[in-house]
């Protein structure tokens, strides 16, 4: 039986059951996700690594590849540990936490750890937990120069395994394994934000898109609201500028996408940022256009009503205009001033008189002071 439905924020998994034996203990294993292309595999007694996955699937599991329309984020932890030592808290403080995560554990052994080299690739945070301070074994020293490399946050109490790779940022040495968990509790959310962080970004390289504002603009314009999340997962500052000087509410504003106005705003984009090129705010990008929905959006989520663009006119005078009588009630019932003169010494209300525009005048009128 195969059913899909959505699990979490956004991605959508596909979930396979195993037609063999139900009391059989079975995995349920995802892998590192792309657009265009998925993994899933449901298996009993061993997770196979994506080398054996690519060469062919053994009898009796089952590969499901497929197209998917956003990406998985998850923390797969390593631990390693001597015999004697429970890692049953440590294991608490992960589920409770993220209870999607991956834990792979080993003990020091060697034939354990060859096993371990196989999802090495997959491994976003390791604590490797040793009853004393015995002599690392090769396979130890090959998996901690791996993940070194590849900057994996590693907690150990091990001091000869730390004076070894003390150069490197990404290991920590603890006195005892309570001051390991410690560490780590007190520190989750930042493990996970810096987890979703370089899988982000890693995404985007894959994909070969650029790490760039400009990048980021297009995927605004385009609606691409999965690719824009990454962005920010990625560390973007949602209130980047494009080439030109442009905000991203502004791109959003310009290419009529409501949806990702919602989420820039939502994501902490500055509402009233102004715009290098025009002058213009979010808003004043919006009532230019004559685009109603979003003009009354940004009024409703605190805009201000009357900012001044590079020519010296107030989103209202826009508004005049542009004709557009509805936008001028919305704007003028919000508290937009229709007696703010630009440049030319001309206010909104002062545009309707001149070009005898008697439904905007009627508008304003209640509000013109002068």
């Amino acid at each position: 039986m195969v059913n899909s439905k959505y699990l979490g924020r956004k991605p959508i998994f596909l979930l396979i059951w195993s037609y063999l034996n139900s009391s059989q203990e079975c995995f349920f294993r995802r892998y590192p996700v792309k657009p265009d292309r998925r993994v899933f595999v449901v298996k009993r007694k061993k997770l196979f690594s994506k080398r054996q996955l690519a060469t062919g699937t053994p009898k009796n599991y089952f590969l499901v590849i497929f197209d998917f329309v956003t990406y998985n984020r998850i923390m797969n932890w390593l631990l390693i540990s001597s015999e004697n030592i429970d890692n049953e808290n440590l294991k608490q403080i992960i589920n409770e936490r993220t209870p999607d995560s991956v834990i792979y554990e080993s003990s020091f052994v060697s034939s354990e750890l060859d096993e371990v080299l196989e999802v090495l690739p997959e491994i976003t945070n390791c604590v490797i937990k040793h009853s004393e301070d015995s002599e690392p074994n090769e396979n130890l020293f090959f998996l901690l120069g791996y993940l070194a490399g590849k900057d994996i946050p590693v907690y150990t109490n091990n001091l000869h395994l730390y004076e070894n790779f003390s150069k490197f940022d990404c290991i920590s040495y603890f006195n005892t394994i309570e001051e390991i968990e410690q560490n780590i509790e007190e520190n989750y959310e930042d493990l996970y934000t810096n987890c979703l962080r370089k899988q982000s970004y890693n995404y985007l390289m894959e994909q070969g898109m650029p790490f760039t504002p400009d990048s980021f603009a297009l995927n605004i314009s385009q609606e691409n609201k999965d690719i824009c999340e990454c962005y920010l997962a990625a560390g973007m500052d949602v209130n980047c500028r494009d080439k030109d000087g442009t905000p991203m509410l502004n791109i959003a504003a310009r290419n009529d996408k409501v949806e990702l106005i919602h989420w820039l705003i939502d994501n902490g984009a500055d509402i009233n940022a102004v715009s290098e090129d025009r002058g213009y705010t979010a808003i004043m990008d919006a009532v230019w256009r004559g685009d109603k929905e979003i003009t009354e959006l940004l009024i409703n989520k605190g805009a201000e009503l009357n900012t001044v663009c590079k020519e010296g006119q107030t989103m209202l005078v826009l508004a005049v205009g542009a004709n557009k009588t509805e936008i001028c009630k919305l704007l003028a019932d919000a508290g937009a001033d229709p007696d703010i003169k630009d440049s030319m010494g001309m206010s909104a209300y002062g545009y309707a008189k001149l070009f005898k525009k008697q439904e905007i005048i009627d508008v304003l009128e209640k509000y013109h002071k002068e």
